[in-house]
């Protein structure tokens, strides 16, 4: 059998590939120049030699931010000695800039007043190279937020191009978007998909990336703690951050769980659907069905209209067709089963034009008390009906938004 729409398919492929650079190369330059390469120094920096210096300025840079408030940024200005040279260095550590939140800075400044005496790292190899501070400060994680966002837009766009596994596939989709009629008697097999697999293995990537970098950031805010002059504003900031982080940790046990789910299969037949026509729909579960205490079975039609109000694109979704197919509670009712569907004559067929989308779906809802339901839509394909003349060719159907 042939799969649908490979044209749009690949048409979405080639907007995948274009798009992916715009969507990854911003994060992974963010990644480098506030992750990698302030690590990739404070790494070297670990085999610098410890040196005398002397403070020749210490104070707190104020420089003006685009939201138009201050930010503040370390200034302190040392001078030491390296084989009887004389050097001078501005570097307090690897990461540099300014940020917000000048007390913190007044604390570090604090430390090397003018004419203090005081140890800095040189790098034997380039003693125009040195650094005050050599130890790990949880800013140096900030860039695996902009890698993060990205592969989460990445993402977001990978699985939202993509095909369902579950659509079936009964011809070659029409460029008008029809769908053309395939010979009777055809028997379709539908598995369960393993996506929670997939979703498992993003969730449980961003959920490691986010809070390592969350609790990264709260690690520095705790080990800058000055009680004397206490920053509520950091503090609350990241607040937010963390429930978001303590969010995705509920959703990554969630779909640990949701792994352990029993998967329905179905086989339709036959598997040429014209409008009017009668079909029958088996089911069986792989996994421990007798963990279900009930079993919903729905067919449902559905229409996505996608249009333009004013500048924005809007979609509208319209149930025109839900029928309860089965619903049981006996375990042996629920393990397998056989139930009859009924595709209205005087309905809508399926159709995936590019604005107008009909939808027909089989839906398998099964309750497992204290843990997470089985959820599973199986597309199906609906052709019209066939004309007087020939009882094979495909009647179009265009569809409008109310």
């Amino acid at each position: 059998m042939k799969s649908i729409s490979r044209k749009g398919a690949r048409g979405q492929g080639c907007a995948l590939r274009l798009a992916a650079p715009i969507v990854l190369i911003p994060g992974l330059i963010v990644f480098y120049y506030f992750t990698v390469a302030p690590l990739g120094n404070w790494l070297s920096a670990q085999d610098w030699v410890e040196t005398p210096c002397t403070v020749l300025q210490s104070d707190v840079g104020v420089h003006p931010s685009s939201d138009g408030g201050p930010t503040y940024s370390i200034d302190i200005v040392y001078e030491y000695t390296w084989e009887g040279a004389t050097y001078q260095s501005d570097r307090y550590n690897f990461m540099g800039g300014s940020s917000s939140g000048r007390r913190s800075k007044e604390y570090v400044v604090g430390q090397y007043p003018v004419g203090a005496e005081r140890v800095c790292f040189v790098d034997s190899g380039a003693p125009h190279e040195s650094v005050l501070n050599r130890e790990f400060t949880a800013t140096y994680l900030i860039g695996f937020g902009g890698l993060a966002f990205s592969l989460l837009f990445f993402a977001a766009l990978y699985f939202g191009t993509r095909k369902s596994k579950n659509s079936l596939s009964v011809g070659a989709a029409r460029h008008d978007g029809a769908v053309p009629v395939v010979p009777v008697g055809d028997r379709i097999e539908l598995k369960g998909d393993s996506s929670s697999w997939t979703g498992l293995a993003f969730v449980l990537l961003f959920a490691l990336i986010w809070n390592g970098i969350v609790f990264g950031v709260c690690f520095g805010i705790w080990s800058d703690f000055n009680p004397d002059s206490i920053e509520w504003f950091p503090l609350l900031f990241m607040i937010p951050f963390l429930l978001v982080g303590f969010g995705f940790i509920i959703a990554t046990i969630y779909c640990v769980l949701a792994l352990f789910n029993p998967k329905p299969d179905l086989v339709l037949s036959p598997g040429y659907l014209p409008l009017g026509s009668v079909a029958t729909i088996s089911w069986t579960f792989r996994g421990n069905a007798s963990r279900i205490r009930q079993l919903k079975i729905s067919l449902i039609g559905e229409e996505k209209a996608t249009y333009r109000r004013g500048t924005d694109t809007v979609t509208d979704t319209n149930v025109f067709h839900r029928v309860l197919l089965a619903e049981h509670t006996a375990a042996r009712d629920i393990a397998r089963g056989e139930v009859e569907i009924v595709i209205p004559e005087f309905t809508a067929p399926s159709f995936d034009g590019p604005n107008n989308k009909i939808r027909w779906y089989i839906q398998v809802e099964g309750d497992i008390p204290r843990w997470p339901d089985v959820g599973q839509d199986f597309t199906l394909t609906v052709a019209p009906l066939p004309s007087e003349s020939s009882g094979t060719t495909p009647v179009r159907a265009e569809f409008q938004r109310n």
